[in-house]
């Protein structure tokens, strides 16, 4: 019996796609907020986050503004400040900073190149993001933890979402809704 390669290709082709193999659905923010569970002010920045219209980038951009948390031990009403860099490409990247107790936006004034400088500093790594239907994630992921970062862009600034997912300490997980509407470029 001859071995034939093109006839070997195509009997995998076939089974490959017999398996029917579907990706993973893309998990959504959908629900993480409600009256019941959220501030004013939470609810305000997740519901222009539902609302807002994505618009991918095509460059890489900082983002920061306004953030609040559900953090167990922090005043949910408290405005704190967060920030974003956003690196597109073939496997588009992502890194964020939360800071606590600041009178005002730290990030404020910084250019494009000072921001990345300084969320090095506390996040060096950027984060692959995946793409899905009106808003991008960044899932970072451990044996003890799952952290969702859902974000929408626009050329005005941006909206985040997150839910910080501890799974040895579900009394710690955290929610945080950020409305970032200074652009660094």
């Amino acid at each position: 019996m001859k071995f034939f390669p093109l006839t070997f290709a195509a009997a995998l082709y076939a089974a490959l796609f017999s398996l029917n193999l579907q990706a993973a659905p893309f998990p959504s923010p959908e629900g993480l907020c409600s009256p019941t569970s959220c501030t004013s002010a939470m609810q305000e920045i997740y519901d222009g986050f539902m609302r807002a219209e994505h618009e991918p980038l095509t460059q890489q951009r900082g983002f920061s503004g306004s953030c609040y948390t559900t953090q167990r031990n922090l005043d949910p009403e408290h405005e704190q400040h967060g920030a974003m860099i956003i690196t597109p490409g073939d496997q588009s990247l992502f890194s964020a900073a939360f800071t606590y107790f600041a009178k005002d936006n730290p990030y404020k004034g910084m250019n494009l190149q000072e921001l990345v400088k300084a969320l090095k500093q506390v996040s060096p790594r950027q984060h692959p993001v995946t793409r899905g239907d009106g808003m991008d994630l960044a899932l970072i992921a451990s044996s003890s933890a799952e952290f969702y970062y859902w974000y929408k862009t626009t050329p005005e600034g941006a909206w985040l979402v997150a839910d910080l997912r501890y799974k040895t300490a579900p009394s710690e997980n955290t929610r945080i809704f950020c409305s970032f509407s200074l652009v660094h470029q």
